[in-house]
């Protein structure tokens, strides 16, 4: 796959103006200091900066400083004045602590959820419909405004970039606005006509927008802007998950390493022209990519665990939407969350890249078309059969142009090749790409393997042949771009061991790609005098204790006892579980307590079922910390904290030597197979050396199926150590049974459980032996 960082670069380099146009800020601006949180529009609150600002743009820096204790909150009682350019407004401990100083508008947006935030339209509200209403921060007809540094919530829209040029917004977090969006850029004349060169060259970098209606959006001629290393995550609190990023009538924007999670549609281009999306992410959403529009180019995008991965709309006119190199797995998930966009009609098709799926403007579309929002019926659009064009519907997009057909697999000289043909239009320069999968039953885009280039004849048909290298692969799909930029939906599968064909596959060949389906050894993990993933599973059991004598004295029993393996330190139940310098003195103790065994050191966050409440930020920073301290052997962390900080800790873990066991747990059910699996592929992706998860069965189905996943994901996608479990009464055989479909360790108790269905080690490691034994035998 190429690399993410070379394409940004890439990018930059071949669009100055992006690159190159910065805010205008004078070098040294004279300071406004804000210091006072009241909303008085006396000297040193946000008002009077922002009017003092306004009297002469361009000369002035306004500084929001931390004013008494944490949280620090500015709490406007009345709709703030536009900001004027060039400013630059920054919450002043950003860049030494990486806290925000926020600005909240629950003192003026009330009311229930979305019916808070009214549309520009009478009787419309909330997100999806044409808005501009009560926004927090407003940049209107202005240019090289800097804002950095601040919490913006509770809002309808977070901030507002209207008719406005050569701004940046950068390291902010943009919580829990209701209405439009988290960030709104555009160029909406007032009257709801797009204007095409007001709203251009700004860039939204580095910010984490979180459980907003649409987390961002570019609108009604919204151009040339980039947005760049932004988190975009819905989570249950919010009521109107629609879009990531939506763009409607937006044209040449950049849109590159995003993470979008858990929406209706992480992006959606409503007949946006030419906007390039890079090296995202989306995972979590109903429909990753939602497109509709002219030229527009997904590349080199991670899509995976939604429902459908990359959807393409019908549309009036006939258009081309190119999609190159983005690696596509696990969807079809059933997610049925749709909010303005996203796949809730029954027996719509799913999976990797799919054709004709229905959205607001079609007659077929299921779901929210926004509140109070009810357009004429009559005017939403029928969608034709494939291959069908006639007058009174929308035909396929991209010309419903056809994947090849992969024919089988030939040896040439020794080396393997994929062979297959392409149906075109005659005498046309085809780009194709060929993807693998490491399971047989793989039928999406896991690997992308690389292009080539084939003209068709004169009736349209090409052959081909590609190099296959890669033994691990089991499966293999393609796609055919057409000359002028449209892609078709991914090919049917080839099934490297269904791939003979007479004179074509020697024995030999298959039997080697079949072998390649064995399990391969568990990449063994060594603490001390333990050896993860050799032999049956290892026994933890953990420490429950409140105070600190109390814990060594129970961690004295733990290292005593001949049935346990490993200990973990459960230091959330501590009274003193957020004092770091308290910890980094208590744990040497502990480890000479524990004589000589592995400790896994774990702060189990209240989210996830432990004692103490902590942020995301206090967590990493707890964690390192500790990990300086050098007591532990292995460190749990928890995949669902921010995304920055667990690749941060992953990386400060490793560097020290420390093994990380990456953990969910989930206390309220047992997902679906395909969801667990995608939660440990996921925690794989981000480091981790231990794959965990522990699940809520409520049936004995349940136990069943977080076995077949823990065995499905050690036999398809990985050599590292497992660790899953049923919890309660009913997930016990999880436990006992665990070697069986590829766990590597699981847990035990001394008197007290950590989590419900622990079991006495005792107990615990006389089963695990006899079954152990019995595996051996087989």
């Amino acid at each position: 796959m190429r690399n993410p960082r070379f394409i940004l670069v890439t990018l930059l380099v071949a669009l100055p103006t992006l690159a190159n146009a910065q805010p205008a800020i004078p070098e040294q601006p004279e300071v406004l200091r804000v210091d006072k949180y009241t909303d008085d529009g006396s000297e040193g609150t946000l008002r009077w900066a922002i009017e003092r600002n306004n009297e002469k743009p361009g000369h002035y820096r306004i500084e929001i400083q931390a004013v008494g204790e944490a949280p620090y909150v500015i709490k406007p009682a009345s709709p703030l004045p536009p900001l004027l350019g060039p400013v630059v407004l920054e919450g002043s401990l950003w860049q030494r602590t990486g806290e925000y100083i926020a600005i909240d508008g629950s003192d003026y947006v009330k009311g229930d959820g979305a019916l808070a935030c009214p549309g520009a339209n009478p009787g419309e509200f909330g997100t999806n419909v044409r808005t501009t209403t009560q926004p927090g921060l407003i940049l209107r007809d202005t240019h090289s405004v800097y804002i950095s540094g601040l919490e913006v919530r509770n809002f309808c829209i977070g901030i507002l970039i209207n008719r406005a040029s050569n701004n940046l917004i950068r390291d902010n977090r943009i919580v829990a606005n209701k209405g439009g969006a988290g960030i709104m850029l555009t160029g909406d004349d007032g009257q709801g006509n797009p204007t095409s060169t007001t709203t251009n060259n700004n860039k939204v970098l580095r910010n984490q927008l979180i459980d907003n209606g649409d987390g961002l959006e570019l609108t009604r001629g919204a151009a040339f802007n980039l947005i760049a290393d932004n988190l975009f995550l819905s989570t249950p609190l919010n009521p109107e998950p629609s879009q990531g990023i939506e763009i409607l009538w937006g044209n040449d924007n950049t849109v590159v390493r995003n993470r979008f999670e858990n929406y209706s549609d992480g992006l959606q281009i409503n007949w946006g022209k030419r906007n390039y999306l890079g090296a995202n992410e989306f995972t979590g959403n109903s429909i990753g990519l939602n497109l509709s529009g002219e030229s527009n180019i997904a590349d080199g995008n991670l899509i995976h665990g939604n429902r459908i991965g990359i959807a393409l709309r019908p549309e009036a006119a006939l258009t081309a939407t190119r999609l190159s190199a983005n690696r596509i797995w696990n969807n079809s998930r059933d997610i049925r969350r749709c909010e303005a966009g996203g796949s809730c009609v029954e027996g719509q098709r799913t999976g990797a890249i799919v054709f004709g799926v229905p959205a607001l403007e079609h007659a077929d579309f299921v779901g929210s078309r926004g509140k109070g929002d009810n357009p004429n019926p009559g005017k939403r659009h029928k969608i034709c059969a494939p291959g069908a064009v006639v007058d009174d519907c929308q035909s396929m997009p991209n010309r419903n142009q056809q994947p090849p057909l992969l024919t089988g697999i030939e040896t040439q000289e020794g080396r393997r090749q994929l062979a297959g043909e392409l149906r075109g239009e005659p005498n046309g320069n085809y780009r194709l790409e060929v993807f693998g999968n490491r399971a047989a039953s793989g039928s999406e885009a896991e690997e992308y393997l690389g292009e080539l280039y084939v003209p068709t004849d004169a009736q349209g048909l090409a052959r081909f042949t590609f190099p296959v290298t890669d033994p691990s692969l089991q499966s293999f799909t393609a796609t055919a771009t057409t000359p002028d930029g449209a892609t078709s939906e991914l090919s049917s599968a080839l099934i490297v061991s269904q791939a003979s064909r007479a004179g074509t596959v020697p024995t030999a060949t298959v039997q080697q790609a079949e072998s390649a389906s064995a399990l391969e050894p568990v990449r063994r993990i060594v603490l001390k005098n333990v050896v993860i993933g050799e032999g049956s599973p290892k026994t933890i059991v953990p420490t429950t204790a409140k105070t600190a004598a109390t814990l060594l004295a129970q961690a004295e029993r733990i290292g005593s006892n001949k049935d346990v393996d490993i200990a973990e330190f459960r230091i959330d139940y501590l009274d003193i579980a957020l004092d770091g310098e308290a910890l980094a003195n208590l744990g040497p103790q502990v480890a000479k307590a524990l004589n000589g065994k592995p400790m896994i050191l774990t702060f189990r966050t209240k989210a996830e079922g432990g004692a103490t409440a902590i942020t995301d930020e206090a967590y990493g920073k707890l964690y390192s910390t500790l990990l300086k301290a050098g007591f532990a052997d292995m460190l749990d962390l928890e995949m669902f904290r921010d995304e920055r900080v667990v690749r941060q800790i992953v990386a400060e873990a490793h560097q020290a030597g420390v093994a990380v066991v990456m953990s969910n747990h989930d206390f309220e059910k047992t997902p679906a197979t395909e969801e667990i699996i995608a939660r440990l592929r996921r925690q794989q992706d981000l480091g981790a050396d231990v794959l965990k998860i522990a699940v809520m069965p409520h049936d004995a189905d349940d136990v069943l199926r977080l076995l077949d996943a823990t065995w499905q994901m050690r036999s398809r996608y990985t050599d590292r150590p497992l660790l899953t479990m049923s919890m309660g009464g009913a997930g016990a055989v999880s436990r006992l049974s665990g070697e069986v479909f590829g766990q590597a360790m699981t847990f035990g108790m001394i008197g007290q459980a950590s989590a419900p269905g622990q079991i006495d080690v005792t107990e615990l490691r006389s089963v695990l032996g006899t079954l152990h034994e019995s595996v051996k035998a087989r």
